[in-house]
């Protein structure tokens, strides 16, 4: 009678001794990289002469732990459950008196735990190691992410790998299963969606969807961007991305199941064959020749031309692995006469993918439902709430799929400019719909029936913008739960994260929380063209005069709209945000002013050969200039280095412009340089006057290059820090001064927007 029907303390033990020389391995090799990337990363931060700090994004703290989970556990199962290619070894195991599912069950604990310990050291110990490297900024959300995600992706694996071993008795074909069944649905998917996206062109057949590969954890690290509509649609990392572990984890569980019933009622004489039960041989080697043709059948399914050559490497491709994979597997060359037949299903299956692909497409076409069908429209991506900087931003994009308009003649200019559209693809012209006349939305049509269509359809901005028609924007304004939405922040319950998207600052939680009720304040408090502003959806096209600064400052929040994953950014403008502004910048001058900047500055901009100040006025962003001059030690006239100034002052309504300034004013161009030097200060006041944000950049050492003795080029690898001061209206009005003595300069002309 077999008792330990579920699990056995005793064989965990037994499994965990087995498999110690290979976990060990794998722990040192995963403490090796645990230890080689922060290394890495404090001697990059080390080599920065300014010594600013670093943000250690998510992906980069992940993947060096992550990736180690793709072998680990196939290797670690392969060794537990070793005795399923050997007879005798079956037969014994067979024999003791613990079930199959008390064997199935503990090896496989065993196999997690191996994962699981590794993940923790790996991930605890890059953490300490970067915590010691002050000028590398690390989230400790990080590593519950990393835990979390590598751990799923080690169930994954270790489920894949056991139906792989339950199916076959052989080393090499435990592997070609386990390679099959981990990346082939998931290829064949994207492939089809692929196929079916290229054809139609006016909808995404797997966006948000079970067919998105997006949602499986083993292609996290090749899901970064995604290539949509033809711009390049950034993604949130899937190993943060709650969807995706949750399909994960259910997918390891189903895949842990089949892998259960297959190896209960495997029986011991399979051990040493390729196939354990009947029907698994001739699969794997038709899934193998139709691999290589899948290539060919996607560019058919897209309409492409398949030149002869690749039809030819294609099919050669295909006839090695076919026959190949049927003579390593038997050994017996009479079998290859006998799957000769089989190989016309490896066609027919890309027959059947052709023909799927190109029935999709003309069903989607073809699926243009009349306006009496259509009881409202919502529009689920549009300009009015896309990031005109961050193209990724997408919270307005996924709150608007919730809006549902009613108007009939919005209705009937959707599905008139639908019927156009379809017919510009049918006739090959969808080029056309890409030229200025054309404005895309991405429509999602509520049918009075209860369905839903999802479309993007481009509309003739010019006939629907004339004199006697009004636009197509003054129908969703006219939508007050739309205008709400337009103008509002995420809730706090939708919010997963708040970060400072262009600053260094260490930040804590609270103080990050505290920024953001603050900015919640002012955003509230300003007017809707402010809010545009704020969010970089201000449509006037005039950015350059919104800004007018190097370094915009804004906050990036992430969280979810649903199960929709989202990233939005916002400014932080010094007019319009001015209190969470003045947090902001003190924060980053109390951290100056603490790493001793005054001093640093100083000394680089009299040591340095070479100085750079960028001056912006950050309450009047026209009065701007770049200031360059090389002190006196640099020894080499060949080198035509002379000083030089380019901007505007408004408020002296002069242009300054002047790359050839004589060497003997730069006594005098220093004096500039000083007078940001002595002002910098600790408390900054936003609400004042002459806000001055100045990006000083310095080069301690030329690099030249030489023909003979003549010095042919040289290099700079300058650094530079960003300071926020105030400086009087007397200083003001002393630069105008130095600038005007020293350079040319021209009346003011304002350019023209």
């Amino acid at each position: 009678m077999k008792r330990n029907k579920f699990f056995s303390p005793a064989l965990m033990l037994e499994g965990i001794k087995q498999t110690k020389v290979v976990g060990i391995c794998f722990a040192i090799v995963s403490i090796l990289l645990s230890c080689y990337f922060p290394f890495l990363k404090i001697m990059e931060s080390s080599a920065n002469y300014w010594k600013s700090d670093v943000i250690m994004d998510l992906g980069s703290f992940v993947l060096p732990i992550f990736v180690l989970q793709y072998l680990m556990p196939i290797v670690v199962v392969f060794v537990l459950f070793n005795f399923m290619n050997s007879r005798k070894a079956s037969d014994f195991y067979h024999s003791i008196p613990l079930s199959k599912t008390c064997i199935y069950v503990t090896y496989t604990i065993v196999a997690l735990l191996w994962s699981l310990a590794v993940i923790l050291v790996s991930t605890f110990l890059s953490y300490i190691l970067y915590s010691f490297a002050p000028e590398i900024i690390i989230n400790s959300e990080f590593i519950w992410t990393t835990i979390i995600s590598s751990f799923i992706l080690a169930m994954l694996i270790t489920s894949i790998t056991l139906v792989a071993k339950g199916l076959s008795g052989t080393l090499f074909t435990n592997i070609i299963i386990t390679l099959i069944i981990m990346f082939l649905p998931r290829i064949i998917i994207l492939l089809y969606t692929s196929a079916v996206n290229a054809a139609v062109k006016i909808t995404d057949v797997s966006f948000m969807s079970f067919a998105d590969i997006y949602n499986n954890i083993i292609f996290a690290p090749f899901t970064t961007n995604q290539f949509m509509y033809g711009y390049i649609k950034q993604e949130t990392l899937p190993i943060s991305n709650a969807s995706t572990l949750w399909y994960s984890a259910i997918l390891a569980i189903i895949y842990f199941v089949i892998g259960f019933f297959i190896n209960k009622f495997r029986k011991s004489e399979s051990a040493g064959k390729s196939a354990a039960y009947k029907g698994v041989q001739p699969v794997v080697r038709i899934l193998l020749g139709s691999i290589p043709l899948l290539l060919i059948s996607t560019n058919l399914a897209c309409g492409l031309n398949v030149s002869v050559e690749f039809w030819f490497i294609g099919i050669v491709i295909s006839l090695l692995a076919y026959f190949l994979y049927e003579l390593i597997t038997t050994k017996n060359a009479k079998k290859l006469l006998t799957a000769i037949p089989f190989y016309l299903i490896a066609i027919l299956v890309n027959a059947i993918f052709v023909v799927a692909c190109v029935g999709e497409k003309n069903f989607i076409l073809n699926d243009i439902p009349e306006p009496s069908e259509i009881s409202s429209v919502s529009i689920s991506n549009y300009i009015d709430y896309s990031n005109a900087i961050n193209i990724d931003d997408n919270y307005y994009k996924y709150k608007a799929e919730d809006v549902k308009f009613n108007d009939k003649e919005l209705i009937d200019i959707l599905q008139s400019s639908l019927v156009d559209t379809v017919e510009k693809v049918k006739e090959s012209n969808f080029d056309e719909l890409t030229r200025d006349n054309y404005m895309p939305y991405d429509v999602i049509i509520h049918c009075s029936s209860g369905r839903d269509i999802k479309r993007t359809i481009y509309v003739n901005i010019n006939k629907y913008n004339g004199s006697s028609k009004p636009s197509l924007d003054s129908y969703l304004y006219k939508n007050q739960e739309y205008m709400d939405i337009l103008f509002s922040l995420p809730t706090d319950k939708e919010l997963k994260s708040i970060k400072i998207d262009s600053s260094n600052m260490d930040f804590s939680k609270d103080e990050l929380n505290e920024l953001w009720k603050t900015y919640k304040e002012e955003f509230n408090s300003a007017s809707d063209k402010n809010k545009s502003i704020l969010s970089y959806r201000d449509n006037s096209g005039n950015y350059d005069n919104i800004y007018g600064i190097n370094n915009i400052t804004n906050i990036k929040v992430t969280g979810y709209v649903g199960m929709n994953n989202f990233s939005q950014h916002y400014l932080v403008n010094a007019n319009i945000t001015p209190k969470t502004y003045s947090k902001l910048i003190n924060k980053t001058m109390s951290k100056l002013i603490k790493d001793n900047i005054i001093d640093t500055v100083k000394k680089n901009e009299s040591d340095a050969a070479y100085f750079r100040l960028d001056f912006s006025d950050l309450k009047n962003t026209n009065n701007n200039f770049i200031l360059e001059y090389y002190n006196d030690n640099i020894g080499d006239d060949d080198l035509m280095m002379s000083p030089s100034v380019d901007g505007t002052l408004k408020r002296y309504n002069v242009n300054y412009s002047d790359s050839g300034i004589d060497k003997k004013y730069i006594p005098e161009l220093r004096k500039i340089s000083n007078i940001i030097i002595n002002a910098i200060s600790d408390n900054v006041d936003v609400e004042k006057d002459n806000l001055i944000q100045c990006s000083l950049s310095t080069n301690v050492n030329f690099e030249y290059s030489y023909d003979d003795d003549r010095i042919s080029g040289y290099s700079l690898n300058s650094q530079s820090e960003t300071v926020y001061v105030n400086i009087t209206d007397e200083q003001y009005d002393e630069i105008n001064n130095i600038l005007s003595k020293c350079s040319k300069h021209t009346n003011y002309v304002d350019t023209e927007n």
